[in-house]
């Protein structure tokens, strides 16, 4: 199989401008996104998906291929991913290009590791299954201490239940973008990436780190600052 990186990044981000050209340790996020990515073995080749020149330029410096920039359509804030990622493999397959297997690697995770991705890529090699996604364990449980407010303002558990300890609640994930992985058929042929044949593949906490705001951007750099070596073995 042929497994393709797919890095998505718009430009007109607002919650952290310039989002993706961001840097922690002197690399921008998307450069990070882009020599992770490379540094998975199986991985053939990383191809930037944005509207923004400034970003495309950042991606092809760092060894990414920029074969089209996004139309504007797929880009403003109300766009679905989705629909970006359906085109773009369109794209990729009327070009001629013959990859079976989609891995996209979201720059806003810039504290992953290529072994991250490397794990999501073996548990969709494991059989019978559709889509992978990444998550880790969730701080916050639904059964335990989330709750959910009716009409009155009265609140009640997200999810009904009569435990009284967090050890013995079941264990929930928070979604991170540390990587998905499907093929490229899947997602020509589905509208949403929820399959029944879908699959967690764990991260660790630090490591997934998703950026969206000011604050979870100071987070990763200051996590980052703790050990460097450890998360640039692979640049």
């Amino acid at each position: 199989m042929k497994y393709v990186a797919f890095i998505f990044a718009r430009g007109g981000s607002k919650g952290v401008i310039k989002k993706n050209l961001q840097e922690i340790g002197g690399v921008s996020l998307v450069g990070r996104a882009v020599k992770q990515a490379l540094a998975v073995e199986k991985i053939s080749k990383v191809i930037i998906s944005t509207d923004n020149q400034e970003i495309a330029d950042e991606a092809v410096k760092y060894g990414a291929e920029c074969p089209f920039i996004r139309p504007e359509n797929l880009a403003e804030d109300t766009s679905k991913e989705w629909d970006a990622w359906r085109y773009t493999v369109r794209q990729l397959k009327d070009r001629g290009d013959d990859f079976s297997i989609f891995v996209s690697v979201p720059a806003t995770s810039p504290l992953r590791k290529p072994a991250d991705i490397d794990r999501a890529i073996d548990l969709f090699e494991s059989g019978d299954v559709e889509v992978v996604v990444t998550g880790k364990e969730a701080e916050r449980n639904p059964y335990f201490n989330m709750v959910k407010k009716d009409a009155e303002g009265n609140v009640s558990l997200v999810c009904d239940s009569d435990v009284t300890r967090r050890q013995d609640v079941p264990v929930v994930y928070d979604m991170t973008t540390v990587a998905y992985v499907m093929s490229a058929q899947y997602i020509l042929d589905n509208k949403i990436i929820w399959s029944q044949k879908t699959k967690l593949s764990v991260v660790c906490s630090d490591q997934a780190v998703d950026i969206d705001t000011m604050s979870d951007l100071v987070c990763a750099r200051a996590i980052y600052a703790e050990n460097p070596k450890f998360y640039d073995d692979y640049l």
